[in-house]
């Protein structure tokens, strides 16, 4: 389906003073899928939709603005009576100036217009103000002239001076002001999207939180720097068969910075433009981009922006210059045909994540441990609730999050054509298990419900659970910490110092010799995933061991360097110039600028392998003390 851009008609304005427009433009498009506005002045073809507008001043010069864009047709699966492509109105600043002098660009005044007794016509009165002021500047013309015979007089040799002329502005750098967006900017996106979805009327009882996702963020800055004013996408997305898609882009040639939140919030103005329990748009406006902002289990975000030099339009020869470009990408895709947006009724009461826990109206996978983690299911038909996991234990016949559905085959081909061995296959498109639990054997399962995020399967009945849980119903913890200490509740190792690791197994040590030398810790950060995973001492993701060893049942250590090992405490006596659990770290200093800053010894595993002297962990040898 085609897309429809629209641009705001500039409206007539009269006064006795002469004006300057301020032209802030702002273009945005809606998600896919689309259909066409039909408009009046607008030739449709099959291909897009052109839409035509002349402004006030442009009519004066006989200019004429066209903008279009062009998709390629959307699934059927997907409704365009949802999204309207469009052009949002213009925003017209007008700056009425007492004069045209430089000096008064600060001044904003704005006249009346003279009663009848001074002239009706305004067209005549324009016309006796063009007039008044050529006799003006004629006059002034010749006092200029007059100045200049004056001076030249007095100074023969001098030329005529000439009339002042003003330098003309130098046009501000906009692309200069432009930055990608920071993990802060996306935050901030994110929270907008939530913040929209938590405020939709009725209010939403299945409305899913979204997170920020990094392969749709991946696909956004791979189109937006085509600079393509249509939809579309550079990669395809390998987790979603549908993606659904907003276009905004900001141009402004006065050079104020064109937020990209501003952007998006554009798309949330459609919202008085749509009707939930009807399920349509007001005529003549558009809500596309609105409901796809919004559509209930569209849980995934990804959002970039760029600066457009020269945006290009397919189909036309129109160029649009010096604009920030926003595309955000949305999955699973919205707007899809025959179904509403949400459903009303109360926040969390139907959601479909499996979960059944919500955040601040929302269905979310928190931990119900947080304070804004609430479990808001209400089981029916007597299923039990298990409030500390926020699970339902359903009686036998009945299924589903809160029990609401019952267990029996709802496909004609369940048994007959759809065997019993494609129950749970994850290797094909149809979701058997969900049509045929009866057949899946769904239905039969009785016993004690699965805790800790586990899951029966349909085969045996038996609770699937997840590592490193165990037991009949996934309420055993199985795991065993090797250097540490285990809270039972959670089933997680609280490890000592010197060790990490899910049973506190592994040595906490940097494990890759560019730790120091080439890596850093201000590497240690999600964009550098492979210093995190090779130097986790630097990166103090565990606590090294500075002292001697907490247990001190069979010592089995071996000292270093001259060491000698005390047994009761299981610690090492290190020789001079020798520190450490083992006396393995020699006591001096590596780099000449740990005398320069104490900062750095924070960082333990740093002071310790580099600057032990300047941090005083250790005492040199005379020699090279003095």
């Amino acid at each position: 389906m085609p897309s429809v851009c629209r641009t705001n008609t500039l409206r007539h304005f009269g006064s006795v003073s002469a004006y300057f427009l301020l032209y802030f433009f702002v273009a945005v498009v809606d998600g896919v899928p689309q259909r066409t506005l039909r408009d009046p002045i607008a030739e449709v073809d099959p291909d897009a939709v052109i839409l035509r507008t002349r402004s006030h001043q442009q009519a004066q010069n006989n200019e004429e603005f066209t903008s279009i864009t062009t998709t390629s047709s959307a699934p059927e699966a997907y409704d365009p009576s949802y999204s309207l492509n469009f052009l949002d109105d213009d925003f017209l600043l007008f700056w009425n100036f007492s004069s045209v002098d430089e000096a008064d660009d600060e001044a904003t005044t704005t006249r009346e217009v003279p009663s009848d007794g001074e002239g009706t016509n305004l067209e005549d009165l324009v016309l006796r103000l063009e007039d008044e002021a050529r006799l003006d500047e004629r006059e002034m013309e010749r006092e200029d002239l007059r100045q200049a015979l004056e001076a030249r007089r007095s100074r023969p040799s001098s030329r005529l001076a000439q009339p002042r002329r003003k330098k003309p502005k130098k046009r501000k750098d906009l692309r200069s002001e432009y930055t990608p967006l920071s993990n802060k900017h996306k935050k901030r996106l994110l929270d907008m999207h939530n913040s929209y979805r938590r405020r939709t009327p009725g209010p939403a009882s299945n409305m899913e939180e979204m997170v920020w996702d990094d392969e749709l963020t991946l696909m956004s800055k791979k189109y937006a720097k085509k600079c393509i004013w249509a939809h579309g996408q550079a990669i395809d997305s390998k987790q979603f068969k549908h993606v659904g898609q907003n276009l905004a882009y900001g141009k402004n040639p006065r050079g104020i910075n064109m937020s990209p939140f501003y952007l998006a919030s554009l798309w949330y103005h459609e919202k008085n433009n749509y009707d939930i329990t009807t399920d349509t748009c007001k005529p003549n406006t558009l809500c596309g981009h609105y409901t796809q902002m919004i559509w209930w289990d569209t849980n995934k975000l990804g959002c970039a922006s760029h600066w457009c030099d020269e945006m290009n339009i397919p189909g036309s020869t129109m160029v649009i210059r010096d604009a920030l470009y926003l595309v955000c990408n949305y999955g699973p895709g919205g707007n899809i045909h025959g179904k509403k947006p949400y459903d009303i009724g109360r926040p969390c009461t139907q959601c479909t994540s499996g979960s059944g826990r919500c955040r601040d109206g929302l269905c979310s996978d928190c931990d119900l441990r947080e304070p804004a983690c609430d479990c808001m299911l209400e089981c029916q038909n007597g299923g039990i609730l298990d409030e500390q996991n926020c699970v339902c234990s359903c009686p036998t016949g009945w299924m589903g999050l809160s029990c609401e559905k019952v267990c029996n085959n709802t496909h004609a081909w369940c048994g007959n054509g759809w065997p019993k061995e494609w129950c749970f296959n994850n290797n094909d498109d149809n979701p058997v298990e969900e049509l045929c639990p009866a057949m899946c054997g769904l239905c039969d399962c009785g016993g004690p419900m699965c805790v800790n995020g586990g899951r029966k399967s349909g085969f045996t009945c038996e609770c699937d659970c997840p590592t490193p849980w165990g037991g009949e119903d996934c309420s055993e913890c199985t795991i065993k910490c090797m250097h540490g200490t285990l809270d039972e509740s959670t089933c997680q190792c609280t490890c000592d110092d010197g060790w990490m690791g899910l049973s506190c197994s592994e040595p906490c040590e940097n494990k890759h010799q560019l730790c120091y030398h080439g890596w850093y810790p201000n590497w240690c950060d999600e964009e550098h995933p492979y210093v995190l995973d090779n130097c986790p001492a630097m990166c103090e993701l565990c606590k090294i061991n500075t002292g001697g060893n907490t247990r001190t049942g069979n010592c089995r250590k071996r000292c270093k360097n001259g060491g000698s090992l005390q047994q009761s405490a299981c610690e090492c006596d290190c020789p001079e110039g020798w520190f450490g659990d083992d006396c393995s770290l020699e006591c001096r200093d590596k780099f000449h600028h740990c005398q320069w800053s104490t900062r750095l010894c924070d960082n333990r595993d740093y002071a310790r392998h580099y600057c032990p002297v300047s941090c005083d962990l250790c005492s040199p040898p005379l020699d090279i003390a003095e």
